[in-house]
């Protein structure tokens, strides 16, 4: 991840986490990231549901495998996984965020600071790794799935959970939603496979999940009108943020992007 970005993605979550932990729509269980009510996915919360789709993946792997948070949080799903499965071996996350990985350090989970695009670690030493709405804050794609493939065994599962492009048709909102979450990644699907098969992965699995998000549309009206406030929100990062999640569900809803699991075996 180039410097610059890597700085803007840091002091976005210094600044927005302990917000989005008291405020937001996650609070409860303290995951930053969509909540999704899909038939079939009994859950407690819907923000669980994801945490699922992904265990179902991964319920084969064998006593003492290690797997890894690509962009942890404060540890959410770290804390679902390690709950589901206490028989592996190692369960530990990543993030940018001092800010997060000191409380997921507080509440009990192993995480380390740094980037996905580095990864400390020896490698073919892992035997899966997901990213949930993280991947789309990379600037470096292809490294990001080169570095993944080094750490991975052959075999091992990776499993990407993210907004993904349904289009090429240059959209104001796509604008809006790239600018205010510091989203540079907005790929679409067969090119995420072309990052996926060069980096010596296969797909598995493409699962559309947009079905299972909640959208709050904005009136007509409202929707032109935010593009043309950038100077009055783009001073604050909160501003941006919540423009960005309204920006992302217009998206969302005219099927310009869309929610997507992809899942990929390490060759």
């Amino acid at each position: 991840m180039h410097r610059q970005h890597q700085h803007a993605v840091i002091n976005y979550y210094q600044r927005t986490t302990r917000w989005f932990l008291r405020f937001g729509l996650t609070r409860k269980t303290g995951s930053i990231h969509r909540a999704l009510l899909l038939p079939g996915v009994a859950v407690g919360s819907p923000t669980d549901a994801i945490h699922v789709l992904i265990e179902n993946q991964l319920c084969h792997l064998p006593a003492k495998s290690v797997v890894v948070d690509l962009g942890c949080g404060v540890g959410s799903a770290l804390a679902f996984m390690r709950g589901t499965h206490p028989e592996w071996g190692l369960v530990w996350g990543i993030t940018l965020s001092g800010v997060q990985a000191d409380i997921a350090s507080k509440n009990g989970h192993l995480v380390v600071q740094g980037s996905f695009h580095n990864l400390p670690v020896k490698p073919a030493s892992a035997d899966a790794a997901w990213a949930i709405e993280s991947f789309i804050h990379s600037d470096q794609p292809q490294q990001f799935f080169d570095e993944i493939g080094r750490y991975l065994r052959p075999g091992g599962i990776l499993i990407i959970c993210d907004d993904m492009a349904q289009n090429d048709v240059p959209s104001a909102m796509k604008y809006l939603f790239q600018h205010g979450w510091l989203a540079p990644n907005l790929v679409s699907i067969s090119r995420l496979r072309c990052f996926a098969e060069t980096a010596g992965f296969r797909t598995l699995v493409q699962r559309d999940l947009t079905h299972g998000i909640t959208l709050r549309v904005l009136p007509p009206w409202f929707a032109h009108l935010i593009g043309w406030c950038r100077p009055v929100w783009d001073w604050s990062m909160l501003l941006r943020s919540m423009v960005g999640s309204m920006a992302l569900q217009q998206c969302l809803a005219v099927g310009s992007m869309c929610y997507t699991m992809m899942v990929f075996e390490k060759q």
